[in-house]
């Protein structure tokens, strides 16, 4: 499929699940991230204004659709792409290649593709709360019909 330009309402809505650190910080999986959950090349002492995170992650989720629309073989909707965009900005693009949820994606599953956003709430097999909330959020995104 094409990408689809990453979605203002998912850039709001990645910017308020990831939140805001000036400072790199260690995130759950004990990676160091900055700004939005920015994880590439951070280390221990780095400070970034939130104007520059913001950039970083639009540039992030630009790369990521670029990365995984060829991957995708239906055309989805921009929220179910999103979505899609969304789960790889956390877990990478090299779990979402070999995921079930985009093998059930280009079988046309649907519903069993959205059901598979559930499965990726932990870090080092430990359940995550947050992680869950998020995908809930993300699910409920993946199969939402998209706003005019």
């Amino acid at each position: 499929m094409k990408p689809i330009p990453t979605s203002k309402r998912i850039v709001n809505m990645l910017m308020r699940l990831e939140g805001f650190r000036a400072d790199s910080y260690r995130c759950p999986a004990g990676r160091w991230s900055l700004g939005f959950g920015e994880t590439e090349g951070v280390t221990a002492g780095q400070h970034i204004t939130r104007e520059d995170a913001e950039g970083r992650l639009r540039e992030d989720l630009d790369r990521i659709a670029q990365a995984i629309a060829p991957l995708i073989e239906p055309e989805l909707t921009e929220n179910a792409f999103s979505a899609c965009v969304s789960l790889v900005y956390n877990i990478g693009i090299e779990a979402f290649t070999h995921s079930t949820l985009l093998r059930k994606i280009n079988q046309g599953d649907m519903e069993g593709a959205a059901n598979e956003f559930l499965r990726w709430c932990n870090v080092h097999g430990v359940p995550v709360r947050g992680l869950r909330r998020r995908r809930a959020i993300e699910r409920g995104v993946f199969l939402s019909e998209d706003s005019g």
